[in-house]
């Protein structure tokens, strides 16, 4: 494997910098690596996960916070798939044999995808699904595809990068397809709000078009419900946190209920 760079090439002297690629050890058995600004993350052929470089936010899933210049396993499971280093944030991003999403490191805008902000220093399983197919870690969001074609993103959200309005703590489907041209009805719907909320029994989403078709994800970022607003019933949601997303004119807009 080559690479350039500082201690996230993989050499002990964190002062040297290459200016072009240079050998990481002597073995000829990697699969796929990824390297952000700050530390690399590589699978080998035998499917298990070595990482290396500044580990500030956890992002060499070690259970610590202690650099490492030369490559270092993370656990000792040989399942490892793809892996993503995100760019400048401190975190990695990772998809296992069995399908299933795993990240760790740092996690203020929610770019692991768990539904908070705390960050995370060993790799963590996000929701139960095991049909994830690839990934990629930008500055503070991620992106990632299932094995049915549809794309899902989540974290940072400041420049439109998520491809919908809001935010996103939990993996959120980015419905992509024909734009129609813009309305009254589209202006509407992104500006559409919920109320109560929390709720019980049944939530308004005033400025919502009749008739708009309504998606609920639960925390684990699945699909549990579609349902007509701007009336929608919550009868047989079980308590907690879920994402209602929404899509008129051409314009989605997501927004978080907590079901009481």
């Amino acid at each position: 494997m080559r690479a350039g760079g500082g201690g996230q090439q993989g050499h002990r002297l964190n002062s040297e910098r290459f200016q072009g690629p240079v050998q990481v050890g002597t073995d000829a058995n990697w699969r796929s690596a990824s390297a952000s600004a700050n530390h690399s993350v590589a699978v080998r052929t035998d499917g298990t996960l070595w990482t290396w470089g500044s580990n500030s936010g956890g992002q060499l899933g070690t259970g610590t916070t202690t650099a490492q210049t030369t490559p270092v396993q993370v656990g000792t499971a040989a399942t490892w798939l793809r892996v993503a280093a995100g760019a400048a944030d401190g975190r990695t991003v990772a998809i296992r044999t069995d399908g299933t999403f795993w990240a760790w490191g740092n996690n203020y805008y929610g770019q692991l995808g768990d539904g908070t902000t705390a960050a995370q220093l060993v790799p963590l399983q996000i929701g139960s699904g095991t049909n994830w197919l690839s990934t990629s870690a930008g500055s503070s969001f991620t992106a990632a595809i299932q094995a049915d074609g549809s794309l899902w993103e989540w974290g940072y959200n400041d420049q439109g990068q998520l491809g919908q309005d809001n935010a996103n703590l939990l993996p959120i489907y980015i419905p992509f397809g024909g734009t129609a041209l813009a309305t009254a009805a589209a202006s509407a719907a992104a500006g559409w709000q919920l109320a109560p909320n929390p709720a019980h029994g049944q939530v308004q989403l005033p400025g919502l078009p009749a008739g708009t078709a309504v998606r609920f994800f639960d925390a684990q970022g699945r699909l549990v419900r579609t349902a007509a607003g701007p009336a929608v019933a919550l009868d047989g949601l079980t308590p907690g946190l879920y994402l209602l997303q929404a899509a008129a004119g051409g314009t989605t807009r997501t927004q978080r209920l907590v079901v009481e």
